[in-house]
């Protein structure tokens, strides 16, 4: 494995901490508009749409169907939401 290759896993990584910290964020501000909004139903499917196609878009275009990448970026999104879920509730 040379160099190229271990810098791609490590930025596979540091995407999926991203992608994951913009879906749980993002699916934590939808629920927050449940209290704000008349228009519930439509908030959520559309957030829940849009957070799916960025993210199967990011995990397609990063992992390149390598298996390692999916592994790291799906690694990555596991512990943000780990992350996201220890800020929400601390603060």
């Amino acid at each position: 494995m040379d160099l190229a290759e271990i810098v791609m896993l490590f930025l596979s990584f540091i995407v999926g901490l991203g992608v994951g910290t913009i879906f749980y964020v993002g699916l934590w501000w939808t629920i927050l508009r449940r209290f704000s909004s008349n228009h519930f139903a439509l908030w959520w499917w559309s957030s829940f749409i849009v957070r799916i196609v960025v993210t199967a878009s990011v995990f397609y275009l990063i992992a390149n169907e390598h298996v390692a990448r999916y592994a790291l970026i799906l690694l990555g999104f596991m512990l943000s939401r780990k992350i996201v879920l220890t800020m929400k509730t601390s603060g």
